[in-house]
């Protein structure tokens, strides 16, 4: 199972061990996303928010967890976990190996299909 340091506390990149979500290695104090050998850097927030999703092991993740755990409950922009959201999907379609779904006035979550795993 993924280890979550802080599951209901602000993300720190810096403290979380990389993980697998499907295909995908996820490497969160790096920035870094890679599979068969190609690495994407994103950035800080993306981190952020694809490990609270993959954390939540297929529980859907609601907008005000994300805010609390991403954005450190400060007060941003309607569109600023869409946007995130958005990036997180594009990062999806490039190397593929999950997809994110969104949960209408719920929240999103990372499809079952692609659930972290250990190495």
């Amino acid at each position: 199972m993924l280890r979550t340091a802080l599951i209901h506390g602000a993300v720190d990149l810096a403290t979380e061990a990389e993980f697998r979500l499907g295909e995908l290695r996820v490497d969160p104090s790096r920035l870094a996303v890679s599979r068969n050998g190609r690495s994407v850097s994103v950035e800080p927030r993306v981190m952020m928010v694809l490990l609270v999703l993959a954390q939540a092991g297929g529980r859907v993740v609601s907008r005000g967890e994300l805010l609390d755990r991403c954005w450190d409950g400060r007060v941003v922009g309607d569109n600023a976990v869409q946007r995130v959201i958005s990036r997180i999907r594009h990062l999806a379609a490039t190397l593929g190996g999950f997809e994110i779904e969104t949960i209408p006035k719920v929240g999103y979550l990372v499809r079952p299909s692609a659930l972290p795993s250990v190495d």
